[in-house]
């Protein structure tokens, strides 16, 4: 998951996403969506398959606040 600084404007957030997967040839998860898996309301940022060692170089990026592993969690626990 790349997380955005929170002073990155709205509008500009797809954009760098996309200068990632050029720049990288990183696959941004979730594309199929609704949101094409790019938040810019509550956090910004997006989700991507991509290497650890491009992640770091991502992380380096002086617009990126953070990069962190993404970790899917299920229940199978039944409702009460």
């Amino acid at each position: 998951m790349v997380f955005l600084r929170k002073d990155i404007p709205s509008e500009q957030v797809e954009a760098i996403a996309q200068e990632f997967v050029d720049k990288y040839s990183i696959t941004i998860k979730n594309s199929d969506r609704p949101d094409g898996g790019i938040w810019t309301v509550l956090v910004k940022g997006f989700t991507a398959h991509m290497s650890e060692s491009v992640a770091m170089k991502i992380s380096e990026d002086p617009r990126v606040d953070h990069v962190s592993e993404y970790v899917e969690f299920s229940s199978t626990a039944e409702p009460k």
